[in-house]
């Protein structure tokens, strides 16, 4: 496995990870999507959970551009850290 190819897939995984987040957070906020606080029925949410998955979507993507290198690896094992 060539290093091109894990950075690729490190990128691709922050973006992916990001995009995902970041609808969860958006969603938790639509009334019609959330109703009584379930989001999609399944998933129990409120304002609070919405900011945190809305920030940990931004750090994600974030981390998913920034350049190759220590920081990259840092902020996404900063955020497997959190999420963990």
């Amino acid at each position: 496995m060539s290093f091109r190819y894990t950075v690729g897939m490190a990128k691709t995984h922050a973006h992916l990870f990001g995009v995902v987040f970041l609808l969860i957070g958006i969603l938790g906020f639509v009334p019609a999507v959330a109703p009584n606080e379930m989001l999609l029925n399944i998933f129990h949410v409120n304002a609070a959970h919405n900011a945190v998955h809305l920030l940990t979507g931004i750090v994600a993507l974030l981390a998913g551009m920034a350049g190759v290198g220590a920081y990259q690896r840092l902020s996404l094992k900063s955020l497997a850290w959190f999420m963990g």
